[in-house]
């Protein structure tokens, strides 16, 4: 009997007919004559069959000719097999067993005699294996690895178990920032897949070992700084992501501080900043001069200038996340000393499933006499008196642990502190004699001058010791603490049930507190002091979760969160006249809020397209109102060359930063909660890629407009601030950027051309005029070259200068840093700018190794040409007289940073 042959290909539709086909034979079975039933099924039917390499076909067409079996079967599927089997008074599935054994195919009864040749559907084989740098031999976490139309992730040791059901042992491995590669494994053996940095055409931009690139990763547009070597941009303390992530386009440092972002028009304020999902309130030290995020503890920084998922909210302006060093990878000690700090890092296993980092910094002592001190101290403040000494420190703590093969534990610490102290003493001689005193008012008459004489010789010795009736001597002193501090902790587990589904759970405790103390006392026959006080803090605690699936092309991830947030302030001022004291004022106040929310992302890849969609919806606990966050995303490839991408979403935020007025006078900044509506922003953006071969080319063009913008206080203080009420902001244009790889040059370029505008009310006519981050144009460029141990790289800026603040009577004053405006000035309404802003920096690094120790030097050179960028422009009023005076930016500054260390670098 000739098969039943279908001509399409065999798939679950064939599998219904064939379920179809059983159930009709199996019930005319049933209710056949009984004679017939009774007879032996044919599958039951025996023969004798020798055939050795003939066609399948063949041997299916003479079994069906011997026995009433009925094949189902796809030509496709039969036509390439051969069969060779030779067995002696066999059943016809005996004999299909032996033909099929060392084939992809295989035999399966569905009735008596209707018998279905399918492929395999094997148990599967697991692949197993690890991910590591080329270079440094650093495990690789989260990396990709794909088979077919499935894939997983590896942990955090660069791990990975992937079970496949077909022949094929092929794999492909990606990395944002590395070369994708493919392998082919051994079920047997674990395989070592290592991955060359840097080189992927398409996406968002990448830093990575120095080297600027392109990744591929059109769902997120993210920008990314990948591995250890974060210190591709010269910093004046070595390595510095935060300041790496400023040379993106659309980012702007507009006031040299690491770590304050402006992104696409928003302030640092409205960029939420996460180490190991602890949400920091203060990134930088030393008014940010470096950032205070110890580069040791870093393992990738994620910008998300757009296309955020949606597990991530509550700020209006973009957000990074800071991928914590992985803790595994073995041992690792090293020690880094350059002209501000020390720091200290060590790595190393707990056992085969466990790991522990921990990385720390100081200062070095008596800093103020450290000549990188003076230089940058004195250009932020703009004055060389009375310099006070100052102290930063950090420290990271990394604890992972994987308790199973698909779950990962980890434990992770943070505290970072600055101090600012300045102590004025000053002892001086008084004395009480009464004759003296009137001989002094009479010679002041100014008709007699018949001892002028005497009074020049007074000069010198005002009081003869046998006319005195007491000397005294007075102590007078005035010392001042200003410190800043961060705490944090979180607790993360990752479960992958396989490699489709997995779940995260993340619990956080966030802390940042600022704090002044001031005295100023007499001691002379009776002790006075005057003492002022004041604290400010906020904490947050936050619980999030989160599943995500992937079925086929399409993924799936859902969470929440639970949020509270509490603020705490504390002024006060006391006298005390020896043991009385007395409280001329105090004050303590508090508020506390909760945030909760629920998030859903969606995203179906195509072979030319990989389309995302998000939402986002928060519950704000003070106005018990729910804000909706819906965001889109999308990515077309025209060609292989070409593609087109674009974005729009939309984000809330419930916390605002608050700048003091002088840093030496009061607590350097405070956090409030808003009592009106939470400011928004509602982003868009879209733009081609072009890649051929090493070069790609980026033009996005993006419009942001944010509502609820305020100059001032945005909580309680608000009123008494100034009764401003919130305006709204619009930050537009187009970014272009280039990048070019040729040997050991790697060559990468951008341009924005932008505007930032603000609107209120109240001020300037209710017109709309530049906001003080504003710059119209800015061009960023990076050259590298790499030769074996040796590494050269620079950084170029070049941009307009931002507005110069014009004073329109109800100016406060500006905060002695330049980082903030506290008072109400229109900004350029008369037009004026700052001076184009100009930076160069080189650096210079060298690299050795010996008997297994390591050890890099590095040259960096600061503001190559001493070029006198302007900071902001101060200003002082005198009656009807406005008095202006530039406050610069760092000039000159050579450093020298030597890392040694032991281990795996």
């Amino acid at each position: 009997m000739v098969g039943y042959r279908p001509t399409y290909p065999y798939s679950k539709y064939t599998h219904f007919l064939a379920t179809s086909m059983s159930l009709a034979f199996a019930l005319a079975l049933f209710v056949m004559p009984v004679d017939v039933a009774a007879q032996p099924a044919a599958a039951d039917s025996v023969m004798t069959v020798d055939v050795h390499d003939e066609p399948l076909r063949a041997l299916l067409d003479k079994i069906s000719r011997e026995t009433t079996v009925q094949f189902v079967y796809d030509d496709a599927l039969v036509d390439p097999v051969r069969a060779t089997v030779r067995c002696e008074a066999c059943k016809p599935m005996r004999i299909m067993a032996l033909a099929l054994e060392n084939t992809p195919l295989e035999a399966i009864l569905q009735t008596g005699s209707l018998v279905v040749i399918r492929k395999k559907r094997e148990e599967g084989v697991l692949l197993s294996g690890v991910v590591r740098d080329a270079e440094s031999g650093l495990p690789l976490a989260f990396a990709h690895v794909i088979h077919g139309d499935t894939g997983t992730s590896t942990d955090e040791a660069g791990r990975f178990a992937l079970r496949v059901v077909s022949h094929s042992r092929d794999v492909e491995v990606r990395y944002l920032g590395y070369e994708s590669k493919s392998a082919t494994l051994s079920e047997n053996e674990s395989a070592t897949v290592l991955l060359e940095p840097g080189t992927a055409e398409l996406g968002a931009v990448i830093v990575h070992g120095g080297a600027i690139a392109a990744a591929d990763d059109p769902r997120t547009q993210a920008s990314m700084l990948t591995g250890r070597q974060l210190d591709a941009i010269p910093s004046v303390a070595g390595a510095d992501p935060m300041i790496g992530l400023s040379r993106i386009p659309g980012v702007e440092d507009i006031e040299e501080r690491a770590g304050a972002l402006y992104v696409r028009g928003a302030t640092p304020d409205d960029v939420l900043v996460e180490w190991a999902g602890i949400p920091l309130f203060n990134t930088d030290h030393f008014f940010g001069m470096i950032s205070a995020i110890n580069p040791e503890s870093v393992e990738d920084a994620t910008m998300y200038r757009y296309g955020a998922p949606s597990r991530l909210g509550g700020r209006t302006g973009g957000y990074v996340e800071l991928a914590p060093a992985s803790a595994f990878g073995g041992f690792l000690a090293s020690g880094t000393v350059s002209p501000l700090h020390v720091a200290a890092s060590t790595r190393f296993p707990l056992g085969r499933s466990a790991g522990l980092l921990v990385a720390a910094r100081s200062s070095l002592p008596s800093m103020e006499q450290r000549n990188a001190y003076r230089t940058y101290f004195d250009s932020v403040l703009g004055s060389e008196d009375d310099r006070p000494g100052f102290s930063f420190r950090d420290l990271n703590a990394r604890l992972a642990i994987i308790p199973g093969s698909r779950s990962l534990f980890s434990l992770n610490g943070y505290a970072s502190g600055d101090r600012l102290d300045r102590a004025y003493e000053e002892e001086f001689s008084l004395f009480d004699d009464a004759e003296q005193d009137e001989e002094d008012i009479d010679d002041q008459d100014p008709e007699d001058d018949s001892d002028a004489e005497d009074d020049d010789a007074d000069d010198f010795d005002p009081c003869d010791p046998d006319d005195c009736d007491e000397e005294f001597s007075i102590l007078e002193s005035e010392p001042i603490h200003n410190s800043w501090s961060s705490r944090g902790m979180s607790a993360q587990w990752l479960t992958a049930w396989n490699d489709r589904h997995q779940t995260h759970w993340q619990l956080s405790l966030s802390r940042y507190s600022s704090q002044f103390d001031y005295r100023r006392s007499e001691e002379a026959e009776d002790f006075f002091e005057t003492h002022r006080f004041a604290f400010s803090s906020v904490e947050e605690r936050r619980l999030r979760w989160g599943h995500d699936m992937s079925l086929g092309s399409h993924e799936l991830s859902m969470g929440g969160f639970l949020k509270r947030v509490a603020l705490k302030e504390s002024d006060g001022l006391t006298e005390r006249l020896d043991d009385v004291e007395q409280l001329f004022e105090d004050s303590d106040w508090a508020e506390t809020a909760s945030i909760s929310g629920l998030y859903a992302d969606w995203n179906l890849s195509g072979r030319r397209f990989d389309v995302a969609s998000g939402l986002r919806v928060v519950r704000f606990g003070p106005s018990n109102q729910l804000d909706v966050e819906p965001r889109l995303r999308g990515a077309f490839s025209v060609s292989e060359s070409l593609s087109w991408t674009a974005s729009w979403e939309r984000h809330h935020q419930y916390l605002f930063r608050v700048f003091g007025v002088d840093v030496l006078e009061e607590p350097r900044d405070r956090w409030e909660i808003p009592d009106h509506e939470p400011s928004a922003s509602t982003l868009r953006s879209t733009g081609v890629r072009w890649h051929q071969g090493s070069v790609s080319i980026l033009l996005e063009a993006f419009s942001n407009v944010f509502e609820g913008v305020a100059l001032l206080s945005r909580g309680r203080n608000a009123e008494s601030a100034g009764g401003d009420s919130p305006g709204s902001g619009l930050a537009n244009g187009i970014e272009a950027q280039i990048r070019v790889k040729k040997g050991p040059w790697v060559a990468w370029s951008s341009y924005t051309r932008s505007r930032v505008e603000y609107t209120f009310d109240w001020l300037n006519d209710g017109a709309s005029f530049p906001a003080l981050h504003d710059r119209p144009h800015a061009t960023k460029t990076m050259i590298e070259w790499r030769n074996g141990n040796w590494k050269l790289g620079s950084s170029i800026v070049v941009a307009s200068g931002r507005p110069a603040v014009i004073p329109d009577g109800t100016s406060r004053g500006i905060d002695p840093i330049g980082t903030a405006v506290s008072g109400t000035s229109a900004r350029s309404v008369l037009g004026q700018r700052l001076p184009v802003y100009e930076r160069l920096d080189l650096h210079l690094r060298r690299h050795a190794q010996f008997r297994g120790a390591h050890t890099e030097v590095d040259l960096t050179l600061i503001n190559v040409g001493n070029r006198s960028n302007v900071r902001y422009r101060r200003f002082n009023q005198t009656d009807d007289l406005l008095q202006f005076s530039d406050v610069q930016m760092l000039g000159f500054t050579p450093t020298l940073t030597i890392r040694v260390g032991r281990g795996s670098f």
